[in-house]
């Protein structure tokens, strides 16, 4: 499909999942990186062309990094953390637009978003209906509610909603560019639970944070008293108390990091092709 290298822009490259797939990738011959992040280089090491850019400002220089690219991963936000505020999620929606503009004036054949299980976090409290049953074709139900290992009440909405809008808006200007031949494809994938470093399954708990790296931060109110209280369960055997459901519900979430490199090296490489976008 693409002669190789297969050029790749990698942006917000100095983040958890950015700066994973950027090492993957510079060690394998068939792609050759451009890497974008609002920030100074913190990969000097991986071997690719960096542009530090403010993604915000469209008319600007960053733009020139898609020209004569094959395809865009797409990581940037105003903040990557599922705390993320209201005024957050309106700047990472607006990123998300700047680098799709880029990428179909560029000609870019592939945009690949990064999006969130956080757009169905709201299932996490529905023991009818566990991670595992959830598909693209499950309706939305953005923003996942838990208290964190301080015992602070946090709400991922704004964050998940700012996910849902890259994942509709990909879509909208895939059909819109359809008439091109090639159409451009555009991919969201919604990934799930990637800690940073080794990502090992035992550093998982049902506080939604790393053991190793609990969440202290007092911006939080309490969590209320019946966000914490037991749930009914599906078969009617009594009551579930909130961590365990937690716990099942974070711990199905983990994507190792062999997956979740597998499925973005497979996003560029795979040769088949749906007819407008596709959710994965």
């Amino acid at each position: 499909m693409f002669s190789q290298p297969v050029k790749v822009v990698v942006t917000g490259s100095n983040g958890n999942l950015g700066r994973k797939l950027a090492r993957e990738l510079a060690q394998d011959s068939r792609f050759a990186l451009r890497l974008v992040d609002c920030g100074e280089n913190e990969n000097p090491d991986i071997h690719a062309a960096f542009c530090r850019a403010d993604l915000q400002r469209l008319e600007t220089d960053w733009t020139k990094v898609f020209e004569g690219a094959d395809a865009v991963f797409h990581f940037a936000a105003k903040n990557p953390f599922p705390a993320a505020s209201w005024e957050d999620a309106a700047a990472s929606i607006e990123i998300a637009n700047n680098v799709y503009i880029a990428a179909l004036r560029a000609g870019l054949a592939r945009v690949v978003n990064i999006s969130s299980n956080h757009v169905m976090g709201g299932y996490w409290t529905d023991l009818s209906k566990g991670p595992s049953s959830i598909t693209a074709r499950t309706p939305v139900l953005v923003g996942t509610k838990w208290s964190d290992a301080a015992g602070f009440y946090q709400d991922s909405t704004a964050y998940a909603s700012a996910k849902l809008a890259s994942e509709r808006l990909a879509h909208t200007l895939s059909r819109a560019h359809s008439h091109l031949s090639p159409p451009p494809l555009f991919l969201s994938l919604r990934i799930g639970w990637c800690q940073p470093g080794d990502n090992q399954p035992h550093t998982l708990c049902s506080t939604g944070v790393l053991l190793k790296e609990p969440q202290t931060s007092k911006s939080s109110s309490a969590m209320p008293p019946e966000a914490l209280s037991p749930l009914s369960s599906a078969s009617g055997g009594g009551r579930v108390p909130w961590h365990v459901v937690a716990d099942h519900w974070f711990k199905t979430m983990w994507l190792s990091n062999r997956d979740f490199l597998s499925l973005c090296r497979q996003a560029v490489l795979h040769p088949i092709r749906p007819m407008y976008s596709a959710l994965i």
